[in-house]
């Protein structure tokens, strides 16, 4: 069989879209009692922590907090 770009593409989306749902599911087992947004915050930390510095990282994750907290209103 024979890929074309588009389905290495496709498969590089699918590996990632995989690869965060292993990290929430891991925040989640270890973290059950947390709301979504904590849990997205720890998300987004985990995956992203190299590229933000500590100052910046708590300002996003206090942003993604605030967000989903929001919604419940």
């Amino acid at each position: 069989m024979i890929h074309t770009e588009i389905d290495y593409v496709g498969i590089g989306l699918d590996i990632t879209d995989i690869g965060q749902l292993m990290v929430e599911e891991s925040i989640h087992y270890q973290y059950p009692d947390w709301s979504v947004g904590e849990r997205k915050a720890a998300v987004f930390e985990r995956i992203y922590q190299a590229d933000f510095s500590v100052d910046g990282m708590a300002l996003i994750k206090a942003s993604i907090i605030a967000f989903h907290q929001s919604k419940k209103i």
